[in-house]
């Protein structure tokens, strides 16, 4: 019985290294929703997102959005999801 204690103890103490070197591996999600972005845009603007779309370029996600501001006019931006640059 000390023994399966003993083992089962060792491969618990042993678990949380491995959970914490998978949690370091480059993340398959995005640091930023489109929603999010969407959020971001809106209130650094001040203008409203009329259309949202996602992009992927090669390993880089993408938000493409339109813009319509309160004066009429309609502009577009490009927000990188891995960092939330707006260009």
């Amino acid at each position: 019985m000390f023994r399966a204690v003993t083992l089962v103890l060792t491969c618990m103490l042993a678990a949380p290294p491995i959970l914490v070197a998978r949690a370091a591996e480059p993340a398959a999600r995005e640091a930023l929703t489109l929603d999010q972005a969407v959020e971001l845009v809106q209130r650094r603007s001040g203008a409203r997102v009329v259309k949202a779309e996602t992009v992927r370029e090669g390993e880089q996600t993408l938000y493409r959005l339109r813009l319509l501001a309160p004066d009429g006019r309609v502009s577009a931006v490009v927000v990188h999801a891995s960092t939330g640059t707006v260009d």
